[in-house]
């Protein structure tokens, strides 16, 4: 086969393997760091002092929920 002729798809197949979902490349923006889940437990509700100074906490450390973290709650009320 002529080289002109095996160049173009080629070159098209590189780009499109370039461009497809999971290859890495340097045109594609940087991946997104995996989101960090943690527990809290606590005998009360939402409104317990330690929870709020939980999330503080964590917000000085750079973790803002729903962005790189994700806060698992559970609560014993009712029980």
């Amino acid at each position: 086969m002529n080289r002109r002729k095996l160049f173009l798809p080629l070159a098209l197949a590189a780009l499109l393997w370039i461009g497809a979902p999971g290859v890495p490349s340097s045109f594609a923006a940087e991946p997104r760091p995996p989101m960090r889940r943690v527990g809290f437990v606590a005998p009360q509700g939402r409104s317990l002092p330690a929870f709020d100074a939980f999330r503080q906490g964590l917000a000085d450390l750079g973790y803002i929920e729903g962005e790189n973290i994700v806060i698992e709650t559970r609560f014993a009320e009712g029980w």
